[in-house]
């Protein structure tokens, strides 16, 4: 788990898992993990087709270019910050 490591909940204990760390519940708990979330998407995309009669494949487009252009926005505002802090560090 890289990203839950420098995190302050890591390495601290909670009740409610039986006492041990986030980091090793997640780790010992990968399989459940992954098969509790296929079925809940897979009922998600199951009502949304058959119930509210939503065409899944440009859900996923949108999403999908949602994604993209949130990810293509980050990137550019770091880049536009390093940039300004190279220039104030000049100066």
């Amino acid at each position: 788990m890289k990203g839950l490591k420098g995190t302050s909940y890591a390495k601290q204990s909670f009740d409610i898992i039986g006492g041990g760390t986030m980091k090793d519940f997640l780790e010992t708990q990968v399989l459940t993990i992954v098969l509790i979330s296929s079925v809940f998407w897979s009922l998600l995309s199951y009502v949304l087709i058959a119930f509210a009669k939503t065409n899944i494949y440009k859900l996923i487009i949108i999403v999908g270019t949602f994604a993209l252009a949130l990810a293509l926005l980050v990137t550019t505002l770091l880049i536009l910050l390093v940039f300004l802090l190279q220039l104030i560090m000049r100066s």
